[in-house]
């Protein structure tokens, strides 16, 4: 038997994970599909992409990019919200013209 450093997992992580999951009623969800759902959201707030590689520990933003997917069409979502502020300014415009 090969001496440790002490640092090594009581349980293998997969058994543990899985303990997790069952206690908390949910069936299937990787770490992996954590990360992403962090670094999609992060993408989706406009965070830039060297702090999402950084808290990712990512050390090339490549890495990141090819990960940082935006959870919506982040085109349609910038022209939704300048249609709902131009929406209201005329509204607002049509009501001070009264």
């Amino acid at each position: 038997m090969e001496p440790t450093s002490g640092l090594e997992p009581l349980t293998p992580f997969a058994k543990t994970w899985a303990r997790i999951l069952k206690k908390a009623g949910i069936e299937d969800l990787r770490l992996h599909d954590l990360r992403h759902n962090f670094e999609s959201v992060s993408a989706s707030l406009n965070l830039s992409l060297p702090l999402i590689a950084k808290m990712l520990g990512h050390t090339q933003t490549v890495t990141t990019e090819r990960y940082a997917h935006l959870a919506d069409n982040p085109v349609q979502s910038a022209a939704e919200e300048v249609g709902r502020v131009l929406s209201e300014r005329m509204k607002n415009s049509a009501k001070s013209r009264h």
